[in-house]
């Protein structure tokens, strides 16, 4: 099997034996493919926690800010 690519191999099987085998698979192929879809789902989930993330630290100051506006104008008008 060396120096032959996984389709070649599995194209050369199904020539020689044809009927007798029910189904070849290419683990590297379906591994692949995998790999992909979780990589995309754990993107998906980064970006979730990061918007999360933004929104929560972006009220934080605004709540900071309005607490520090609010007292100075308190102050001033003492």
């Amino acid at each position: 099997m060396d120096g032959i690519s996984n389709k070649d191999f599995i194209d050369n099987v199904q020539e020689e034996y044809g009927e007798s085998v029910a189904e070849i698979l290419d683990i590297d192929e379906n591994i692949e493919s995998q790999t992909g879809m979780y990589t995309a789902a754990v993107f998906a989930v980064m970006l979730m926690v990061l918007s999360i993330t933004v929104i929560v630290v972006v009220l934080i100051l605004y709540l900071v800010i309005k607490t520090i506006i609010i007292k100075r104008k308190k102050s001033l008008v003492l």
